[in-house]
């Protein structure tokens, strides 16, 4: 055989084991963009004797809008989706190489699980591409989709991923195959409904799920226009928004303050909204507390996801904006039992210890625990801003009535409306923020439809 038929031999074989493969990266990356690399890789021999060219992974370059990018994307069709030694080494080729060129890592995950006749070198290649990837971080983002099953120690890989973003409908995350939880707790869901999007998005492992390679590929253009810092704001700085002087919903605030109103919400509902988005031209990320949700106030889940959000903005280097609207924390016997003091400080010491620019806006209640994480002086706020009817206090006005003025209650003849009567009159005298901002912890007190130019001008002292 000759040298031309010898290679259309082969790369026949290598195309058509990854042909679902390719359709689907060429969705979601720019028209002939891709470059493949090592595509005769083969590793050791499976147990039945039969060789996988090409290991059931394509790596490469390509280009997202433009933005040159380095990937892999795993083959299911090949040798079971089964991970090898050879694979891990010809990932961990892209990951260096992404690394020394600077440019964005995306991972395409669909794999059943480890080649168990490999033995320990399996278990070496895994090891090596986490380390490779938890290297990666504060050099280039790495984004992982995750397009099928992600099972194993593959898993554990996409953990490390500054982002993750799952199929809705076909993939899931789990160490242990679906099958076996679901038998050992006696279910019969399938794999996508155990451990899938939906599922996987309340444990903040998941920022982000698709429904098409369309949809896919816009939101890794969006977080890729997020990395790429400051440009030319394509929004007026000064765009007062009077909606806010009645609504101060999370939508509501996030669309007064971002560049044309939109942002990159990641990660499942929760008493924190976390998201990322432009400000006049500057990349931030925002942590936006709730009121809608745990009765307005800080449930764990809420806090584990801001921690885990604080270190990445940490990593990329964005500064943070808090939007505080918080009644303190939610906590009982359960959650304080699971060590609820030990999450609520790990924030605490995310923000202490992170080197971003850090601005705190108290949109409504600031309160006890959400004060001091989320607005303080002391905890690393360059610039803390409150609304003009803002409240904040180390307890709220209700449980300060309850406690300091239980008597008066008691002999009150008309308890309901002494009862409001007092409230109002601890967050007048105690609650206000023109207390706070006389003793040097607040900067400026703003009206509310003032939020974007104010902190558009903060922003430009603080990054530009």
């Amino acid at each position: 055989m000759n040298t031309l038929n010898r290679l259309s031999a082969n790369l026949e074989k290598v195309l058509a084991a990854g042909k679902e493969t390719r359709s689907f990266l060429n969705e979601i990356i720019d028209a002939e963009s891709l470059v493949e690399t090592d595509v005769f890789t083969a590793g050791q021999q499976t147990a039945d004797g039969a060789e996988g060219l090409g290991e059931g992974v394509v790596t490469g370059y390509a280009s997202v809008n433009g933005r040159p990018v380095c990937l892999f994307a795993q083959n299911r069709d090949v040798m079971g989706g089964s991970f090898s030694s050879a694979q891990a080494r010809k990932i961990a080729k892209m990951m260096d190489m992404a690394v020394k060129t600077g440019s964005p890592f995306l991972s395409v995950i669909d794999s059943a699980g480890a080649r168990l006749d490999e033995g320990t070198a399996v278990l070496e290649g895994y090891a090596g591409l986490i380390a490779s990837s938890v290297r990666m971080k504060g050099i280039v983002p790495h984004i992982a989709v995750i397009k099928g099953a992600c099972v194993g120690m593959m898993a554990d890989f996409a953990a490390t991923a500054d982002f993750v973003i799952v199929d809705s409908e076909k993939g899931y995350i789990s160490q242990k195959s679906p099958a076996v939880l679901a038998a050992e707790e006696k279910l019969s869901a399938k794999a996508e409904k155990l451990t899938g999007a939906q599922a996987m998005s309340k444990s903040g492992l998941v920022d982000l799920t698709y429904d098409s390679p369309t949809d896919l590929k816009a939101k890794i253009s969006a977080l890729f226009e997020l990395y790429a810092g400051a440009d030319m704001p394509s929004d007026d700085a000064n765009r007062i928004s009077d909606r806010l002087n009645s609504d101060r919903s999370v939508d509501a605030l996030i669309e007064a303050l971002c560049d044309n109103g939109r942002a990159v919400v990641l990660g499942g509902e929760s008493c924190i909204v976390t998201a990322l988005a432009k400000v006049n031209g500057y990349s931030v990320g925002i942590i936006a507390s709730n009121p809608d949700k745990a009765d307005g106030k800080l449930c764990k889940g809420g806090i584990e996801k801001a921690t885990a959000f604080v270190k990445k903005l940490d990593m990329l280097g964005l500064p943070l904006i808090t939007l505080v609207n918080a009644k303190g924390i939610k906590s009982n016997l359960d959650s304080e039992v699971k060590g609820f003091a030990y999450k609520a400080a790990a924030l605490m010491s995310a923000i202490a210890l992170s080197d971003i620019d850090k601005i705190a806006v108290i949109t409504g209640n600031a309160i006890g625990y959400a004060y001091s994480a989320l607005c303080s002086k002391a905890i690393g706020f360059d610039y803390t801003v409150a609304f003009a009817d803002a409240s904040i206090a180390p307890v709220s006005a209700e449980t300060a009535v309850n406690f300091l003025d239980d008597k008066a209650l008691a002999s009150a003849k008309d308890p309901v409306k002494a009862r409001e009567k007092l409230i109002a009159g601890y967050t007048e005298r105690e609650g206000n923020p023109f207390i706070t901002a006389k003793d040097g912890f607040i900067d400026n007190i703003i009206e509310p439809a003032t939020l974007r130019p104010y902190i558009a001008s903060v922003l430009n002292m603080l990054v530009g």
